[in-house]
């Protein structure tokens, strides 16, 4: 399976971060970026911004890949129930 580069942050970290104002998405021509506050940990300042590309067209990829993945898993657990069934 080949492996997928996600370009910015983990989708669970980005969403948790924008739900707290931490990380805004924005279009740049025809590319997305993703700016993420950081704040100094000795003064607590805000410092400036990491900012990360993230391509459409990798999410995407990934997204698929992972429905692959999980409908691979639902065979293999129909095979595993399967072997169940015949136990009865």
């Amino acid at each position: 399976m080949q492996k997928l580069e996600y370009t910015g942050i983990a989708p669970k970290e980005y969403l948790e971060k924008k739900k707290k104002g931490l990380v805004v998405m924005s279009k740049v021509g025809d590319s997305f970026a993703q700016e993420v506050k950081k704040f100094d940990p000795e003064t607590g300042e805000l410092s400036k911004p990491e900012i990360y590309a993230v391509s459409l067209e990798t999410m995407q990829a990934k997204k698929k890949a992972l429905q692959q993945e999980i409908a691979d898993i639902d065979l293999v657990i129909a095979d595993m129930l399967a072997l169940d069934a015949k136990k009865e």
